[in-house]
């Protein structure tokens, strides 16, 4: 629409010009007397009227083609400026879509965070005590066998089995025993440092990792653990107790053979009427008959 308007200023200036020769002639007439009628001021004007009239017609002419360049620039101007609003009205929805884009990419991650995290704790983490599972406790002894051959700061390995735990099944359903088994996982965890490593090594067994310390203090945390377990009451059964079996790994000894001479301890302890800690202090290798000798109940004149 604008644009049709200054194409028609030129045709304008020329009907605005023509109408200024008719007023110019009707006013020559009418007010000055310098005709005697319309038509010969109209047709036949002096030098002086004529001068005058195309000085205001150029003058008008030139002023309507002076506003259609500049209405022309203006116009330009404004669809340039649309477009450029466009364009940015363009940029900000792109913007729109990459943030959206980047809020759904940062969904996908945060969700495949979690399905690995879940995948890991299905690989590594026992279900029902939130502990480590037998695979995953297995690799942090190994891992931590191969840092004591290094550094030589000690290894133990307990193996901790609760009590007629079979009684607790029987008495007050299998729901009670996993509360159970929860809790005494719970209470393994809490008693331990922070550096061990607990795991449900099978059914009502658990196994934890005791690097860095020295045989009499892995003694004294696993029998003030075997006293804490009996002095206090644990909901259905009410008093319960744990035997527990420790082992020091030797120079060279392989993991197999520290579980093996920590599994002995606990037999003992079993053997000799349970809720106590044995210490297999035999040497690897050595016949199973000749290492139950080597192994001996915690004693504080010991510790």
């Amino acid at each position: 629409m604008p644009e049709r308007l200054l194409g028609r200023l030129p045709l304008l200036g020329l009907l605005v010009a023509a109408l200024f020769w008719v007023l110019d002639a009707f006013v020559d007439v009418s007010l000055f007397g310098t005709h005697d009628t319309f038509t010969e001021a109209l047709l036949k004007p002096n030098s002086h009227e004529l001068w005058m009239r195309c000085v205001v017609i150029v003058l008008l002419l030139a002023f309507a083609w002076h506003a259609r360049r500049l209405g022309g620039q203006l116009i330009d101007s404004m669809n340039r400026l649309n477009a450029q609003e466009q364009e940015l009205d363009g940029h900000r929805d792109m913007q729109h879509v990459l943030r959206r884009q980047a809020d759904e990419l940062n969904r996908q991650v945060m969700r495949q965070a979690n399905e690995q995290e879940e995948l890991r704790k299905l690989a590594y983490i026992d279900p029902l005590t939130g502990l480590y599972n037998r695979r995953r406790i297995e690799e942090i002894l190994d891992a931590s066998r191969l840092t004591e051959q290094l550094s030589g700061t000690g290894l133990g390995v307990l193996l901790c089995d609760i009590d007629h735990f079979k009684s607790v099944n029987d008495e007050f359903g299998h729901f009670a025993g996993d509360r159970t088994l929860v809790r005494i996982g719970q209470l393994l965890k809490d008693h331990f440092r922070r550096g061990d490593a607990v795991g449900r090594w099978g059914g009502e067994e658990f196994l934890v990792v005791l690097p860095n310390l020295t045989q009499a203090e892995a003694e004294v945390i696993s029998e003030n653990f075997r006293a804490r377990i009996e002095r206090e009451t644990h909901p259905p059964k009410g008093k319960l107790t744990v035997s527990l079996g420790l082992a020091m790994i030797r120079p060279d000894e392989t993991a197999e053979s520290l579980l093996k001479r920590a599994d002995r301890a606990l037999m003992l302890a079993k053997q000799n009427g349970r809720n106590r800690l044995y210490i297999c202090q035999c040497d690897p290798g050595m016949e199973e008959s000749s290492s139950l000798a080597g192994c001996k109940p915690f004693s504080f004149a010991l510790g």
